[in-house]
């Protein structure tokens, strides 16, 4: 029961840093591209900084105005104008870098059981601290099939 109760334990402490190492990738992507990002346990939001300039030239628009249809229409022309001159980055990086961080942890996880070979040395019973740690980090693999399943 005891042991039970370990794996559940470290299956969810697992699953904390799995989620928060994914949206590290995230990040690490977003700054490599020169982006502001903030990251969350479960999100990460990487803007530009002229996306930041224009996000609350927006906001001080509808604080002044109150809506949208109140703004004058060339308040509104110079927010368009201001977006449109903002070049888009190539976020495909920031989306593409959460699994890759996520896959490449679980293929060194997987890979490192593998050279170990624990499945032919001991039986489940008899894995060590480490060889756990390395069933938890292949695990990792997990979340790109749920995630395309939701």
């Amino acid at each position: 029961m005891k042991r039970i109760l370990t794996y559940s334990l470290l299956f969810i402490l697992f699953t904390i840093v799995g989620t928060v190492t994914h949206e590290l990738g995230h990040y690490a992507a977003g700054v490599s591209l020169g982006l502001d990002c903030k990251i969350k346990y479960a999100s990460c939001e990487c803007k530009s900084k002229q996306d930041s300039k224009a996000m609350a030239f927006a906001r001080s628009l509808l604080n002044q105005y109150g809506d949208k249809a109140s703004i004058p229409d060339s308040k509104w022309n110079e927010y368009i104008e201001l977006r449109q001159a903002n070049p888009t980055p190539n976020r495909i990086w920031v989306t593409i870098g959460g699994p890759l961080q996520t896959i490449v942890t679980g293929s060194i996880g997987f890979i490192l059981l593998l050279f170990r070979k624990v499945h032919k040395k001991t039986g489940l019973n008899k894995l060590g601290n480490l060889d756990l740690l390395l069933v938890y980090l292949s695990l990792f693999w997990l979340r790109e099939p749920f995630n395309i399943l939701r």
